[in-house]
């Protein structure tokens, strides 16, 4: 099946960054919306993936040295929050038995990621920390509107499948990290 082109015009853009802060709001149809939206997964990809190439770039793009090592760290990165991505949908989808559409979750939560973007302040201006921990922690309060709204999960499977995430991206993290990077490779630098 051939790729189609990203639509690109200014009230495309607008309103997928709308779409995008409405989730964060935790607004349910704008979830819905999304969920159901085919154009939404390229969106939600360049979404979900746009920061880490920016703060690599704005973090080591004019010092070449150690390039390909730190570009690891960002690579790391950006698996783990895919990969979480998966194992909430198989969690929900095969542990609690949630009927929805997998791609749906995927692009929901790509959207909301769109507040990773303010993890390139941190890289203008040379923190860490405090603004990552806001980020993920608000992420995880998306995470489980989004499984309580479109898989219609109870309470504390929800909270289950969150942990249960958490658990996977930190050992997911441990593993890829270790293998492109090997023994120096530590998680707190990562956040």
């Amino acid at each position: 099946m051939p790729l189609t082109p990203i639509p690109m015009s200014k009230n495309v853009v607008a309103s997928v960054f709308n779409d995008a802060i409405e989730i964060l709001k935790l607004n349910k149809s704008a979830m819905t919306r999304v969920a159901h939206d085919k154009n939404a997964t390229m969106w939600g990809a360049i979404i979900l993936f746009a920061p880490f190439v920016i703060r690599f770039l704005l973090d080591f793009g004019g010092k070449m040295t150690l390039y390909g090592f730190f570009f690891k760290f960002y690579l790391i990165a950006a698996l783990a929050v895919a990969g979480s991505l998966f194992v909430f949908t198989l969690v929900a989808e095969h542990i609690f038995h949630a009927k929805a559409d997998p791609m749906g979750f995927l692009r929901i939560m790509a959207y909301a990621s769109i507040v990773n973007f303010l993890s390139i302040i941190p890289s203008l201006f040379g923190f860490l920390g405090i603004l990552n921990l806001a980020i993920s922690v608000w992420l995880l309060v998306v995470t489980y509107n989004v499984l309580m709204h479109y898989y219609r999960l109870k309470t504390e499977h929800a909270i289950a499948t969150i942990l249960i995430g958490v658990v996977f991206v930190l050992l997911l993290q441990s593993a890829i990290g270790r293998m492109l990077i090997g023994r120096y490779y530590q998680m707190g630098y990562m956040m």
